[in-house]
């Protein structure tokens, strides 16, 4: 044997053998992000992320059989969605029967809400869609006095979302004058305030603005609930 490999007849153990590398392939929902260690050594371990977020070690040759195509998750997702719903209450629904058509290829149910509509609801989704659509629609109309959304008046920013935004709302840096603008919002409409080369100024007519503005229609709400 000795002689046959001096004489280049016999190649040596895993000469010419190409390493695995999958660092940064994706199967199935699996993205590798780099080896890891195994429970045995006969095989390669390749740490991944799967598209929900969870991360596992997974063989390679699984991996590239596909065998393994996610964390579990798309296992457990089919398990949820034969599993039979009918009659069960989700918030404001309840699940009549399975739709006879799916919805982005994944399976559905038909559910009846509360108040007399239907709608059709993926099985990953009934946990948290709680009505046909008429609870977020009673939760604006609470919300809204004078056709004016309460929270709109009441939301401020915490910190500029880009160069140009100041960090109080309704006051943005305008480039082509290269001053402050501020401007308001009230039921539909857009009043300007001016620009300002100071940013302190534009805030400050901007919380001159609120108080002309929102501050009726907030204490009228006030007022309302007592």
């Amino acid at each position: 044997m000795a002689l046959r490999r001096f004489l280049g007849l016999e190649k040596e153990k895993g000469v010419g053998r190409k390493a695995l590398e999958l660092a940064g392939k994706k199967f199935g929902k699996l993205l590798v992000l780099s080896k890891d260690a195994g429970p045995d050594t006969r095989n390669s371990y390749w740490r991944c992320r799967c598209d929900c977020g969870n991360e596992v070690i997974v063989a390679g040759i699984s991996l590239k059989s596909g065998r393994t195509v996610s964390c579990g998750c798309v296992n457990q997702q089919k398990r949820e969605d034969f599993d039979d719903k009918t009659g069960q209450r989700f918030g404001r629904l309840t699940v009549i029967k399975k739709a006879e058509k799916r919805k982005s290829g994944r399976i559905a149910w038909l559910c009846e809400c509360d108040c007399g509509n239907y709608c059709e609801v993926e099985t990953r989704n009934l946990a948290s869609i709680i009505s046909c659509g008429c609870a977020k629609t009673e939760a604006l109309q609470e919300d809204c006095v004078d056709n004016t959304r309460l929270r709109n008046l009441t939301q401020k920013k915490l910190r500029p979302r880009k160069n140009r935004d100041s960090g109080c709302k309704g006051v943005i840096w305008d480039t082509s004058r290269e001053k402050w603008l501020a401007q308001i919002g009230i039921q539909g409409r857009h009043i300007y305030l001016g620009r300002f080369s100071s940013l302190n100024d534009a805030i400050k007519a901007r919380k001159e603005a609120e108080k002309k503005y929102f501050a009726p229609i907030l204490e009228e709400h006030r007022h309302n609930k007592e």
